[in-house]
């Protein structure tokens, strides 16, 4: 408690506050005349002194600002009250009257701190004596007190704001003043930042690198707490700016494109450490992920699909960085199908009948590195037409195959055609020409077929099917096509014979066969077709069709097969023949 007699800033109470011992005195001599009056002897007359029924009280906080009130005591035999506020020790034993504090209610003011606040009532009896009742006095008056520290809220990154939250405070302070101080990255070495007073903060360029300390104060009225302050968890830290470039800027599938990219910081003083990854459409490129950033700038050597490239790369800062990452804007980058060449190697010159395989190749423009090999098929054509069995043929190393039979003599034009894929153009190889010379022919079979048909208007009816004069090693083959037949095609046994060592094979013994069984009975219905080859090993062999009509006998139709052909010729000009051919 403040020295008494009250301290310098009182003076207009310097008269009635002369020592602690006088002020005891007065309460004391007025204390003894109370007691007197209450053990004077009782007469007739109503006592002089106001009796209290109950003491006065005194409400409220005893913060500077704040303002007490007083409920009024009980008393008897009064004609009126007095209040007079009083600033008193901290026990409430040493009191002296504040100046010009009266009335039932009293404002708590600067002068007050330290002391704890009483109130003396007086009552006034109709005889003029008087009785004065003590209020309890109230609890030692004292400036604003932290219980605990203001936080700070924000993002500790240039541009960003960082927002002081009030601690908090005893005694219901009524102002708060702030002072943002800038310190070093360890939160030491502090220095008040220039006009930095409000309640927020927004990380300037210059703070790179250091850690924030706010400092609040609590007011009382005129009365200032202690400052109490709370820092930064980390150092301030600055945005990042990427930037990426492709070169050359329109590129083909497969072709090499490099990537570029820097990274500087906003706040153009920090150095930014860490790495780079470029991704297109958001995934990150092979061989360019985590490329570590020198000086600033990276670079990384790729290729693309065909399509449109959306390139970008994102900077990733390393641990304790104070710049932070961020991501370039997107670069679009066409990229075109690649071109191709594609070889065909083929034969020159092929018998008919024989067997003849061509193979296909493409090959790709000279690149120091491939990402992407062509996918598909390559067909094989004649005279631009596909070669049957050749139209899709899977590539194997970029190559493919086509294994066909040229069964008719003459001049044939090849070609291999890749047809393409999302990143590869088409391509045809140059013609090649092809040879095909007739087989050697030995002779031409002379074979005959005996038939009988029974028709009726809906259908027909094999009656005799005998193939006669057919000579060792040939082959038969019966086919039956259409409604009512029983199978499509079939060979027919021959019986076994020995070949004449001395005379051709058209004058050995031959054999008659009979087909009549395989087809006797069967209703074979109009359009219905059966077929007969015979065929011999460089031998012209014989063709026979039968194609059913209603109402009448089937249309036969007679041909050659060329050797080992099973396609029936227009005429019997296989190349070389013999004499008795019929």
């Amino acid at each position: 408690m403040p020295a008494r007699p009250v301290a310098a800033g009182r003076r207009e109470r310097a008269h009635v506050r002369t020592s602690p011992s006088a002020v005891a005195l007065r309460f004391f001599l007025a204390g003894a005349g109370l007691l007197a009056l209450l053990a004077g002897p009782l007469t007739g007359t109503a006592a002089a002194a106001p009796a209290n029924d109950s003491l006065p009280s005194v409400s409220g906080n005893q913060w500077v600002g704040q303002t007490l009130t007083l409920t009024p005591g009980q008393w008897s035999n009064v004609t009126s009250t007095s209040e007079r506020w009083q600033d008193c020790d901290s026990g409430g034993d040493v009191c002296a009257p504040i100046p010009g504090a009266t009335g039932d209610a009293y404002a708590v003011t600067a002068s007050d701190l330290g002391y704890t606040i009483g109130v003396a009532e007086t009552a006034t009896a109709p005889d003029g004596s008087t009785s004065t009742a003590f209020a309890k006095r109230t609890a030692t008056v004292a400036p604003p007190s932290n219980q605990s520290p203001p936080t700070i809220s924000g993002r500790v990154v240039q541009g960003q704001t960082l927002t002081a939250t009030r601690g908090a405070w005893t005694n219901q302070p009524t102002a708060y003043t702030y002072q943002w101080d800038d310190c070093n990255g360890s939160g030491s070495g502090c220095t008040p930042i220039a006009g930095a007073t409000d309640s927020s903060y927004t990380v300037a360029p210059g703070d790179t690198g250091s850690t924030f300390v706010v400092q609040e104060t609590a007011f009382d009225e005129s009365t200032a707490s202690s400052p109490v302050s709370s820092s930064t968890s980390g150092v301030a830290q600055t945005g990042s700016s990427v930037t990426l470039a492709a070169s050359p800027g329109n590129v083909a599938v497969n072709q090499a494109v490099v990537l570029a990219a820097t990274v500087t910081a906003q706040s153009g003083s920090a150095t930014p450490t860490g790495s780079m990854t470029f991704t297109d459409d958001g995934t990150a490129i092979t061989g360019c992920s985590g490329v570590a950033v020198s000086a600033g700038a990276v670079r990384c050597q790729t290729s693309f699909p065909a399509g449109q490239a959306q390139l970008a790369v994102t900077f990733d800062p390393a641990a304790g960085s104070v710049v932070l990452g961020s991501t370039s804007p997107v670069v679009t980058l066409p990229v075109v199908r690649d071109t191709l060449r594609i070889a065909l190697r083929a034969g020159k010159q092929v018998m008919a009948g024989t067997r003849l395989t061509d193979t296909a190749t493409l090959s790709l423009p000279a690149q120091p590195e491939r990402a992407f090999a062509p996918t598909g098929t390559i067909e094989f054509l004649d005279h631009g037409k596909p070669l049957a069995g050749c139209t899709k043929q899977r590539m194997v190393k970029l190559a493919a195959t086509c294994s066909t039979t040229y069964v008719l003599p003459g001049k044939q034009t090849l070609t291999a055609a890749y047809r393409g894929d999302a990143n590869f153009d088409a391509v045809t190889s140059s013609a090649s020409a092809l040879n095909v010379t007739p087989i050697p022919v030995d002779g031409a079979v002379t074979s005959t077929l005996s038939w009988t048909f029974y028709f009726t208007p809906s259908y027909t009816s094999v009656v005799h099917l005998v193939l006669l004069g057919v000579p060792y090693g040939s082959s038969v083959q019966l086919g039956c096509h259409g409604h009512g037949c029983p199978f499509a095609s079939r060979p027919v046994a021959l019986p076994k014979a020995r070949p004449c060592a001395d005379a051709p094979v058209t004058g050995c013994p031959a054999s008659n066969v009979s087909m009549t069984a395989s087809l006797v009975g069967r209703q074979l219905g109009i359009g219905a077709q059966i077929t007969v080859m015979v065929a011999h090993a460089r031998y012209v062999g014989k063709y026979y069709s039968f194609t059913i009509r209603a109402r009448a006998q089937p249309r036969v139709r007679i041909a050659c097969l060329a050797p080992d052909s099973p396609i029936p010729g227009a005429d019997c000009s296989f190349g070389q023949t013999t004499s008795g051919v019929g």
